[in-house]
């Protein structure tokens, strides 16, 4: 009996708080129509609404915005090499090593201070695919936000040698 009224108490007592909390999410949907532009678009002041990169070739995969340096940070499938574009579509490199064939999927770690790269052979960079390396390359490449520089690289097809691979994207737990 004791279990059964905590419970009815406890219910009562949260009623109250869904409807307050449902009133407030009312109000606050009844206002995004007022923030969509005619397209259905939501503005971004704060943010270009499109970033053409400068860079040929690169076909990018992964993206991350660094908010602390003020750049997006993106893969390339057909040169390995990772780049830094700013707002106005500037491309610098950001990061390059011979063991980047094609970077695919990227993760930007802000409070460890590093990138993680997602590292394959899919065969979309003629210049350092191998056969060696083609559908056999899985690997994970990190490296430090403030320069660039590679701090680890792991090779994680050696896990299971002589299978086709392919790295494809990266999650972190914090």
């Amino acid at each position: 009996m004791l279990h059964s009224f905590s419970f009815r108490q406890a219910r009562t007592a949260a009623l109250p708080r869904f409807i307050r909390l449902a009133a407030v999410a009312v109000v606050l949907t009844s206002m995004l129509p007022s923030c969509v532009k005619d397209d259905g678009t939501i503005p971004n002041p704060f943010n270009p609404a499109k970033v053409t990169v400068a860079e040929p070739r690169v076909h990018p995969e992964g993206v991350q915005f660094d908010e602390l340096k003020q750049r997006y940070l993106v893969s390339s499938r057909t040169q390995g090499r990772i780049g830094a574009v700013k707002d106005n579509g500037t491309y610098s490199t950001f990061a390059d090593d011979p063991r980047l064939i094609s970077t695919i999927g990227l993760n930007l770690d802000l409070p460890r201070r590093r990138l993680l790269a997602a590292v394959s052979d899919g065969g979309g960079n003629t210049s350092r695919s191998t056969p060696a390396t083609l559908r056999q390359l899985a690997g994970l490449a990190i490296f430090d936000t403030d320069n660039g520089r590679l701090t680890n690289y792991i090779n994680l097809g050696a896990l299971r040698p002589g299978q086709q691979h392919f790295a494809n994207d990266i999650a972190i737990d914090l």
